[in-house]
């Protein structure tokens, strides 16, 4: 924990999780990992500022299936295993694309 402006705020470790598949990359829908980054960093700046961040990143992946992506399944287990406090993603797209 440190003090922030008169608060206490608690430092936590992110995992923060970016994907993008090969027609997303194709078309060029500003969905990039690079973007994807930029954005996550930009919202834990604003809202954990000084929490470690983690960044786990699967290219050319679908959104599918999370068997086919080796950086969800590393991710996921140390989130299991209690690594991270939070888990942060784009959108929901960038996680997955069936969410039943």
């Amino acid at each position: 924990m440190y003090v922030y402006g008169g608060a206490t705020l608690k430092k936590y470790k992110i995992a923060a999780y970016c994907r993008i598949s090969v027609d997303d990359e194709k078309n060029d829908k500003n969905t990039s990992i690079e973007n994807q980054k930029l954005i996550i960093n930009s919202y834990i700046e604003k809202h954990f500022p000084d929490s470690d961040v983690t960044f786990f990143e699967d290219r050319d992946k679908s959104g599918f299936s999370f068997d086919a992506r080796p950086e969800y399944q590393r991710m996921r287990t140390l989130l299991l295993k209690g690594a991270y406090d939070i888990l942060i993603v784009k959108d929901l797209s960038r996680f997955a694309r069936t969410l039943v």
